[in-house]
């Protein structure tokens, strides 16, 4: 199963804020839903423990994510992939920033993904909708924590 994510988030802060919390493997582990683990294993490469749950199937991914092409302030890819009791799952995202206003700005992401094994055999359309909110809320708690971080 393909999927195709993408959003935006606006944070009132500055710019080096959200770079400096945006390449901090162990701030990003903390929007991680049902984040467990941060093992950084070098510059740009860490590995992180994720919880995934949909109705009574709950697993616990352990990925392998890697930041790449990085633009300091501007924007950066990252690709995890890993799995899970018969589940594989694979990542590739794009982060760009942007100003919005004074003292605002703006992070867009976008995102594709493959989910393949037991998880996606539950139904692309409960799965999707789960990866989709699981997304949306990764993303708000980081600008959530971002804005509160000095």
């Amino acid at each position: 199963m393909k999927l195709e994510l993408s959003g935006a988030e606006t944070m009132a802060t500055d710019r080096d804020t959200v770079w400096s919390c945006l390449t901090d493997p162990a701030f990003v582990g903390q929007s991680a839903p049902g984040s467990g683990e941060v093992t950084v294993l070098g510059p740009g490469h860490f590995r992180l423990s994720i919880g995934v749950g949909i109705a009574i199937f709950k697993v616990t991914f352990d990925m392998d994510v890697q930041m790449h092409d990085l633009i300091p302030q501007e924007s950066a890819r990252l690709t995890a992939t890993g799995g899970a009791h018969g589940t594989r799952a694979s990542v590739s995202s794009s982060v760009q920033l942007a100003d919005a206003g004074p003292r605002l700005q703006q992070l867009n992401w976008e995102a594709i993904g493959e989910v393949s094994g037991t998880l996606a055999d539950l139904g692309a359309p409960i799965v999707e909708a789960v990866i989709r909110a699981m997304s949306r809320d990764f993303w708000q708690d980081f600008a959530r924590r971002v804005e509160g971080h000095t």
